[in-house]
């Protein structure tokens, strides 16, 4: 549970390895070469059931139901390590260890060996800063930053403050990826605002120049309908009536009445604006 990568060096014959601390030397068999790999496999299981057994103690509040008022304190009392690597745990229990152990479903069968390797700061980085990557990590052994692939094994090979920086700036550079993303939305939304305003703009100035037209019209009606009238009235004035013959007095007498009805017609089509302006509206 190193944060120092852990790599088991393959035995390709048997043969008599020396421990270095003890100058002891001992015969590698097969018996132990395979006893070596089962415990191995066990220690490899129980990091990632430790894991996730601490970010349940922290986050469902079991240390309570143990006689502890803090996890601070359950750590310090039960565990062989510090307080802060204890939260290093939980984080990585919590955001990775969670999918690896309940899922299943990796298509990287050596994952969890390889994700251990890594070291618990490691994970624990990637679990808070590149947390959109860890299903890729599970998977497919591997994140992206900077537009760059690392493997597991890259990562395992960086130091812990390589990957902090490399974290880091990719989150700025995503911070300002979102920023111009947003602008970009709000530039949109702007254009779309700018867009209706000048289509109701378009509407304003139609229905504008259609009364305009509307206006004309009936200006130039009211001027050749007032221009015929006086000269209708003049002829009519021409007329001495006294020596009018006698074959064109019905005429005449036709044309005056036709003139009176139609007076009386007009001022009945037009009743609303004869009332309104004899009112002085």
């Amino acid at each position: 549970m190193s944060d120092q990568k852990q790599e088991l060096k393959p035995v390709k014959t048997l043969s008599h390895i020396t421990d270095e601390e003890t100058g002891e030397v001992v015969e590698i068999t097969s018996d132990l070469r395979d006893e070596a790999l089962q415990v191995h496999g066990q220690i490899e299981g129980a990091f990632w059931q430790l894991a996730t057994a601490l970010s349940r103690i922290k986050n469902d509040k079991l240390f309570l139901a143990l006689g502890y008022t803090s996890f601070k304190g359950y750590c310090k009392d039960t565990l062989p390590f510090g307080v802060r690597n204890a939260y290093h745990y939980a984080i990585v229990g919590e955001r990775i260890g969670a999918r690896l152990l309940e899922s299943n479903k990796s298509t990287n069968p050596g994952s969890q060996s390889k994700l251990e390797e890594m070291g618990i700061k490691r994970l624990r980085l990637i679990a808070t800063k590149a947390e959109d990557q860890i299903e890729s990590l599970i998977n497919e052994g591997k994140i992206s930053l900077d537009d760059i692939d690392l493997t597991s094994d890259d990562i395992a090979n960086m130091t812990v403050k390589a990957l902090k920086d490399q974290l880091e700036k990719e989150k700025t550079k995503s911070g300002k990826y979102e920023l111009v993303s947003e602008q970009k939305k709000m530039l949109e939304l702007e254009k779309e605002v700018l867009l209706k305003e000048q289509e109701e703009f378009k509407k304003r100035d139609q229905k504008y120049r259609e009364a305009s037209v509307t206006y004309d019209e009936m200006e130039r009606d009211i001027v050749d309908a007032t221009e015929a009238f006086a000269e209708a009235q003049k002829l009519l004035n021409r007329i001495e009536t006294s020596l009018v013959p006698k074959q064109l007095g019905p005429r005449l007498k036709l044309l005056i009445e036709t003139i009176q009805n139609a007076g009386v017609d007009i001022a009945e089509t037009h009743s609303e604006v004869m009332f309104k302006y004899d009112e002085g509206l």
